[in-house]
C-alpha cells in the first residue's frame, strides 16, 4: 500500500518473478543513474541537462510498442568504431566503461545477430 493503491493477489512464483523485475526497474536504473552522475562530475558536465532525455526515455519505454522500438545510438546502428571510441574515452571511469561495454554487447547482439563482439 506504500508503493500503489492497486493490489493484486499472487502465486509465489508470480511474487518472486515480479520481484526479480522491481530489481533489474529500480535497483539496476539506480546504479547506472549513479554511475552516470558520477561520471558527470568528474567531466564537469551539469546533469540537470539530461533530465529530460531520462524523463522522455522512461515515458516511452512503457507507453509505446515495445520498449525496443525505442532504442537508438551506435549498438542498435552497430557503429562498433564509435563504440569503442566511448569505451576508450572511458578509461579513467571503469565501472561506467564495464557498464557501458556489456549493455552494448547485449545491444549489438539483440539487432545484429551476434555480428560484433567489443
Amino acid at each position: 500500500k506504500l508503493f500503489s493503491n492497486q493490489i493484486v493477489k499472487m502465486n509465489s512464483y508470480d511474487h518472486k518473478s515480479f520481484h526479480i523485475a522491481g530489481v533489474g526497474l529500480n535497483n539496476f536504473t539506480h546504479y547506472i543513474l549513479s554511475i552516470t552522475k558520477g561520471y558527470c562530475e568528474s567531466n564537469n558536465l551539469k546533469t540537470e541537462y539530461l533530465t529530460n532525455l531520462l524523463m522522455q526515455t522512461v515515458n516511452n519505454s512503457f507507453y509505446v510498442d515495445g520498449a525496443l522500438n525505442m532504442q537508438t545510438g551506435p549498438a542498435r546502428r552497430g557503429d562498433v568504431k564509435i563504440i569503442k571510441e566511448h569505451i576508450e574515452r572511458l578509461d579513467n571511469s571503469p565501472k561506467y566503461q564495464n557498464i557501458y561495454k556489456a549493455i552494448s554487447q547485449l545491444i549489438l547482439d539483440e539487432f545484429h545477430e551476434n555480428q560484433f563482439k567489443l
